[in-house]
């Protein structure tokens, strides 16, 4: 009997959801098994980084898992509008197949980000130790910025021709271009100064997309 009520977390509600309303045929459904898929799936780069239950266990143990299921859920939602989802059907892509692709090539393109590295440091007593370097690209609002910004990028390589082998060529020539910022979490990088969390996804994104599609960097002044 649990005795001592308390907030389920949302990572928790979705990621159950996925299950107890297995069948469904709405969007949000139909969302959160994508998001599942990322999460969940061996071919998937987001395997083993994700939190499905939002609880704190994880972080107690140690375990570097930046965002919950809900954070992915989310992404996820943002990316894949039904518009997109019904052309990307439309031309015999599998949904689950693009994202997990999509985040692969942004794996690749933004590697030193996204495989996590550690620098040297000395304390106050000349010990040498090492620490992982902090990037955003992980976290929440990372995640959010690049996932609104694959909307852009699926739609405008739609549009490049008719082969799946032209779409994927758009996709990889738009992505490659986010091997251009700097992701790492420092006072003086500009890239990272959007706040945290999903309130921090959307100037960020601004400048993503200001990045890959006008080649501004930021900072730069917008064309009049």
């Amino acid at each position: 009997m649990n005795t001592s009520q308390r907030k389920l977390p949302k990572a928790l509600i979705e990621a159950t959801k996925v299950h107890i309303e297995a069948g469904e045929k709405s969007h949000d459904q139909f969302i959160r098994e994508i998001a599942y898929s990322l999460a969940q799936d061996g071919d998937s780069v987001w395997k083993g980084l994700v939190n499905m239950t939002g609880g704190a266990e994880n972080k107690a143990k140690g375990t570097y898992q930046p965002v919950t299921f809900e954070g992915v859920r989310r992404s996820a939602g943002n990316m894949l509008n039904v518009q997109l989802v019904s052309r990307l059907q439309a031309r015999k892509l599998r949904v689950d197949k693009v994202a997990k692709k999509y985040w692969e090539l942004v794996s690749k393109a933004c590697s030193v980000a996204w495989d996590r590295h550690e620098r040297e440091t000395i304390d106050d007593d000349g010990f040498i130790g090492m620490e992982p370097v902090q990037y955003k690209l992980q976290d929440l609002a990372g995640m959010g910025a690049v996932g609104r910004l694959g909307q852009d990028i699926l739609t405008t390589a739609l549009d490049k021709g008719e082969t799946e082998e032209d779409f994927w060529s758009a996709v990889a020539d738009l992505v490659s271009k986010l091997g251009q910022v700097d992701w790492e979490k420092r006072v003086d990088n500009p890239w990272v100064a959007t706040g945290a969390g999903f309130a921090g996804a959307t100037p960020l994104y601004k400048m993503l997309y200001a990045l890959v599609y006008l080649d501004k960097e930021p900072g730069e002044p917008m064309d009049e």
